[in-house]
């Protein structure tokens, strides 16, 4: 008789504890899953074809290049 009542005890305080770690865990602020930021338009460099945001590119008298580097590279080899 006494093992059931311990049994239960034990059944008793877990469940206890589980309620309680339930509502702590609600409590907590949890990450919103907000939408990315808008990228914008994407371009491609002129010279490597690499894919970019339109506000990250740099444009040059021949299209759209993704750095400085690039675009006098690509001057060059004209």
């Amino acid at each position: 008789m006494l093992g059931l009542i311990r049994v239960a005890i034990i059944v008793l305080i877990a469940l206890l504890v589980y309620r309680l770690l339930k509502r702590w865990l609600a409590t907590l602020p949890r990450e919103s899953k907000k939408a990315p930021d808008k990228i914008g338009r994407m371009v491609r460099c002129h010279y490597c074809d690499l894919h970019i945001p339109e506000a990250e590119a740099i444009h040059g008298p021949d299209g759209w290049y993704c750095s400085e580097e690039h675009r006098k590279l690509d001057r060059q080899a004209d």
